[in-house]
């Protein structure tokens, strides 16, 4: 009675913990598992795996229907069957795969059995048949297992034998209707249990080997359950039976034997337990998992479920390698998954039944409204309500009504403001909701405010409140602030009337107020600083060839975190404005930072920063410049997230949202990999007149002749979770003390060492960066040739000491010898050279002061400032000549109501150019005075024929070229017309409209003044000035200026830019303009032509 009393409360108790468990796991978002794949085409010998093995070192060894494959997560080896090398596998065939307590690799084959040994890469091919008792009708072995005695076991049915170390030879152990001569494809398995019982399966039934003998298992004398095909002991020491069949469980324990109807008339091929105790089985109809419960004494499977998304439904064989990876072989390559805790929880729709039934993965914003409720807004689908203790999820679309009715499916933004109420942003303005009546309402509904906004027809990217309580939106029609206090509403537009407070474009992404309570806005076309107090806006925008200027204007995302400094996510990765110097730094890719787009910065509790991107998502650390990139095999929803959908709650779980769900996590709880995985070369090869060699990966010491003029060293961190992000450092003693941190590059290369002795040092870390740090060493020694021994040194010191005496003396005698003739020669040269030197001063003197005469002409022949000012009220002159003569001139007359001025730039510079401008200038003067000029053009073509005359230019082959390129121009001040023609010289009219400044060009023909292959006549252009017009011509001495320290040109683009960025009324400030950027140009290097920049305004002529 006291026993029963006992009984009752604890069978009530054990059904209670289990209500409660199911109803708990049932609740939890459906795992969904994300799986790598290998195949053919990355190496692997063959698609068919029919088994999988991790050696002692850590390697996977897959064996297939065309070969032995090892492989270290990067690559495969491949092992085949050469018929002439016995030294090679026996068949290609492979079954199963073990290795013996000396690290020797068993390989079961069609062709029998084979011993690698991996240090020398040699295969042994092993006969079982010879000195058989009983016939054996093939060579096939189908498995193998390891005795109490580490003894090697055969399943060659129907024989088992036993390959006894000792002696190395086998034992054959005969037994009776085990299994017909035919033979099977797939392996017939061995599995050494607890108790040292070796199982062996057969096509008809299972038997057991002790002591040395075999026995047929029965249980209650019941019949053959038909082909096994796989074996496994599980941590209750049950055995689970994969047959043709089925699948059975044999409880010694409470002495069971149970089918699972699950899997009637199912071939189950593999059978695995995890560490959290859950079954996995492998069939030909697909993988399933289960967690076993024994009730009754007979084994039933909870929470059975079927794993989809393999390559192929046919499963060979399963394995959990050391990392807790599940590695499945398939009928169609081999396939990995993570088993080890997320470090994500994620939500998603999926075809599980368990999932969350979100209105659609594409997600646009999140809020945690307390521990149980999460908002979720999607992309035009609507917001979904997920109660996360029932998995039950409410929606709010544009279809419904009633008081799940909401006024747009696109919802960017979820925002809860001082008051506690909470707003929706999405493409037709804001609601908010209204607890009262639980519906959501426009604002001005709830909101107690005269000029409350609901921005209608306005897409929302960004809510916030600064820290006086006002509202600041971002839309795609600028930014748009509401005092709550006041019900004052601001609205900061490209289009402003107030150009401080202008914005660089209206499309505005993010938002956000700094400590010093001034407010940093994203644009796609820029940056923008916002002083609230002084009403001005600071543009900042891409410079270029200014490294300390944003490098991209498309900006989506903002985040303070310390108070020197804001983060920008941008198109084109991450860049950092650094407050106090005014200067913008771009984190490459030695930062392991993409340079993509980052939607998203979020800082944690601890300051550091998590990125959003199109490529995973980031955790930075600003402190030390280390980031981590995190990926799908970690349990991200996807590869890319999504504008704005990031949220972090009070408690500090983080929520982030992308193309196929959200994810939520903890930093205090993401789950560390902490396997310390093992470091292996895996490659070691060098170099000697141009043949390659391939060094012993297990020697741990190697020789090298001084001719070796290059070793490569490749490595593996024997990981599998993400081996991509595995990581390697080196340090190579002999060459460095230091340790060289590779990333995630796994292989080095050294050429040339010198002789000597080094030691190649190497640690390499898991996905998670944890390292090890034992690692693996390798003594290299390079060996000198005989001439650099010790012996052939002193030899050569005796030859050099001994040429050295004699070559002094014989040098003292030559020298005073000489030293004589020098002296006489010296004294002789220098009376020569004293007399040219007073010719060639003498020469100079007269050559400078005539180019400073003909200086003086030129410049009598140009007009004077005071001629300048009589005719332009205000005007630009920007003239620089290279030398002290120019090849580029400016001519400028009023006669009558005209206005006549011209830009002309000859042919070379200094004296001939200054020659040809002279010409050019009297032909000019002479044609105005004898021409009855009513066209620029015609002056042009006048202009030619002179030229060309005086120059002698008969025909395009004569010898001389020169000529000049100009701008000509007539301005008629009565009818406001004015005419130009250009010789390959455009003019450019600086124009202000609309608030926004720019430059018309106008092309001159391309024709020179001198003599050309294909001469036209020159045409007239005629232009009707406006307001405000304002006219440059130009030679090309500016826009071909050289950078001092890049060499590039300066262009076009660049001149035209100068001019628009910094347009003023005022033609005369362009003088000292012009003059500060060509020193910033061109620095100290040399002026490479002769420079002219002329501008003009005809509205006070």
């Amino acid at each position: 009675m006291y026993q029963f009393l006992l009984k009752k409360p604890m069978r009530i108790l054990i059904l209670y913990l289990f209500i409660v468990n199911f109803f708990l796991s049932i609740n939890l978002p459906a795992q969904d598992y994300n799986f790598d794949y290998w195949g053919v085409e990355d190496g692997l010998s063959q698609s068919v795996i029919n088994c999988i093995f991790q050696d002692s070192e850590g390697f996977i060894w897959i064996g297939t229907q065309t070969g032995l494959n090892q492989f270290n997560g990067y690559s495969f080896n491949v092992f085949l069957n050469n018929p002439n090398d016995t030294n090679t596998i026996s068949g290609n065939w492979v079954y199963d795969i073990i290795e013996d307590p000396d690290g020797f690799i068993w390989v079961a084959t069609k062709q029998g059995v084979s011993k690698l040994n991996k240090k020398t890469g040699r295969f042994y091919q092993l006969d079982h048949r010879k000195n058989a008792i009983n016939h054996v009708p093939n060579r096939v072995v189908y498995g193998l297992e390891i005795d109490e005695e580490g003894d090697i076991v055969l399943n060659a049915a129907p024989n088992v034998f036993i390959y006894k170390h000792s002696s190395g030879t086998f034992q054959q152990i005969h037994f009776e209707n085990a299994v017909d001569d035919a033979i099977t494809d797939q392996q017939i398995p061995l599995m050494r249990d607890k108790s040292g019982r070796v199982w062996v399966g057969t096509k008809n039934g299972l038997y057991i080997y002790k002591d040395k003998k075999i026995t047929p298992y029965r249980y209650n004398e019941r019949g053959s359950i038909g082909q096994v095909t796989t074996l496994f002991q599980d941590h209750n020491s049950r055995i689970w039976i994969g047959t043709r069949s089925g699948l059975f469980v044999y409880d010694k324990v409470n002495n069971t034997f149970n089918t699972l109807e699950e899997f009637r008339n199912t071939i189950v091929r593999s059978v695995l337990e995890d560490s959290q105790r859950k079954i996995w089985i492998g069939t030909e109809r697909g993988l399933y998992k289960a967690i076993p419960n024994t009730i009754n004494n007979q084994v039933h499977l909870r929470n059975f479920s079927k794993v989809d998304n393999l390559s192929h439904e046919i499963i060979y064989d399963l394995l959990i390698d050391r990392s807790k990876n599940l590695w499945i072989g398939t009928l169609q390559g081999l396939n990995k998954t993570n088993l080890k805790p997320n470090k994500f929880q994620t939500y998603r729709k999926s075809l599980n039944p368990n999932s969350i039934d979100l209105l659609d993965n594409v997600v646009a914003s999140i809020y945690k409204y307390n521990d149980s409720i999460i908002w979720i807004g999607s992309w035009g689908k609507g917001l979904s309500v997920l109660n996360r203790k029932t998995n039950k999820v409410t929606y709010y679309t544009s279809s419904q009504n009633g008081n799940r009715h909401i006024i747009n499916d696109f919802v960017h933004v979820i925002f809860r403001d001082h008051l506690g109420y909470y707003w929706l942003g999405t493409r037709n303005g804001l609601v908010v909701y209204d607890e009262k009546q639980s519906r959501f309402v426009r604002p001005n509904a709830i909101i107690a405010l005269q000029n409350m906004l609901d921005l209608k027809d306005h897409r929302i990217f960004k809510i916030i409140q600064d820290n006086l309580h006002r509202y600041w939106f971002a839309t795609q029609k600028g930014v748009y602030c509401v005092d709550y206090v006041t019900g004052r509403t601001e609205h900061y537009a490209v289009e402003n009337e107030k150009e401080s407070t202008r914005l660089t474009n209206n499309l505005v992404y993010d938002i956000i107020q700094d400590d010093d309570g001034l407010f940093w806005i994203a644009t796609s076309n820029g940056l923008n600083l916002l002083d609230k107090k002084r009403d001005k806006v600071k543009q900042f925008v891409f410079e270029p060839n200014n490294n300390k200027t944003i490098g991209d204007n498309f900006i989506v995302s903002l985040c303070q975190v310390d108070p020197r400094y804001v983060w920008l996510g941008t198109a084109s990765g991450l860049f950092r404005y650094d407050k106090s110097k005014a200067v913008f730094k771009y984190f490459q890719s030695e930062y392991d930072i993409p340079a993509k787009l980052i939607y998203e910065i979020v800082a944690d509790k601890n300051h550091n920063l998590w990125l959003a991107t199109q490529d995973g998502l980031i955790f930075y650390n600003p402190i030390d410049e280390k980031a981590r990139t995190y990926t799908v095999e970690e349990g991200l929803q996807g590869t890319e997230f999504n504008l704005n959908a990031q949220h972090v709650a009070a408690d500090g779980e983080m929520f982030f949202g992308g193309m196929n769900g959200f994810n939520s996590f903890y930093i205090d709880s993401l789950y560390v990999n902490k396997y310390i995985p093992p470091v292996v070369i895996s490659n070691f090869t060098k170099r000697n007149d141009n043949q390659l060699y391939h060094m012993n990966v297990y020697s741990d010491e190697v020789f090298l002749e001084y001719n070796d003029y290059e070793i490569s060293i490749e490595f593996a961190a024997l990981e599998y979770t993400n081996p991509l992000q595995n990581e390697y450092a080196y340090k190579m003693e002999g060459l460095t003390n230091d340790w060289v941190e590779i990333g995630n590059r796994r292989y080095v290369n050294f050429s040339n060492l010198s002789p000597g002795n080094y030691t190649f040092n190497l640690i390499g870390s898991n996905n998670d960066g944890i390292w090890n740090k034992k690692g693996r060493k390798i003594t290299i020694n390079v060996t000198p040739p005989w001439y650099k021994t010790t012996f052939a040194y002193v030899s050569y010191l005796i030859f050099i000491i001994t040429a050295i005496f004699v070559f002094i003396k014989g040098r003292e005698r030559k020298l005073i010898h000489d030293r004589k003739v020098l002296e006489e020669k010296v004294k002789e040269r220098t009376r020569e050279i004293e007399k040219q030197k007073q010719i060639v001063e003498k020469s100079h003197k007269e050559i400078t002061s005539s180019i400073n005469y003909a200086s003086r002409i030129q410049k009598a022949m140009m007009p004077h400032k005071e001629q300048l000012d009589s005719i332009f009220e205000d005007y630009c002159l920007f003239y620089r000549p290279r030398d002290l003569v120019s090849g580029d001139f400016y001519w400028v007359r009023k006669i009558n109501q005209y206005v006549v001025f011209a830009v002309g730039d000859c042919t070379g510079h200094g004296v001939p150019g200054a020659m040809v401008s002279m010409l050019a200038i009297s032909a000019i003067n002479e044609i105005i005075r004898r021409q009855d000029v009513l066209s620029s053009a015609q002056v042009l073509n006048y202009l030619r024929d002179e030229i060309k005359t005086s120059l002698r230019q008969d025909n395009y082959k004569a010898e001389s070229k020169d000529g000049l390129e100009i701008a000509f121009c007539i301005y008629d001040t009565e009818k406001n017309i004015l005419d130009y023609a250009g010789a390959q010289s455009p003019l450019w009219i600086l124009k202000y409209n609309k608030a926004k400044p720019y430059i018309e060009e106008i092309k001159g023909t391309p024709n020179p003044i001198s003599i050309y292959i294909k001469e036209i006549p020159f045409r007239t252009i005629q232009i009707e000035p406006e307001h405000g017009d304002q006219f440059f011509v130009f030679s090309d001495g500016f826009i071909d200026q050289f950078h001092a320290e890049t060499g590039e040109k300066y262009k076009k683009k660049r001149l035209k830019q100068l001019l628009i960025n910094n347009y003023c009324s005022s033609l005369s400030t362009y003088n000292d303009l012009l003059e500060y950027e060509l020193k910033n140009w061109k620095g100290d290097s040399d002026q490479i032509d002769d420079i002219l920049v002329m501008g003009i305004s005809v509205d006070n002529l």
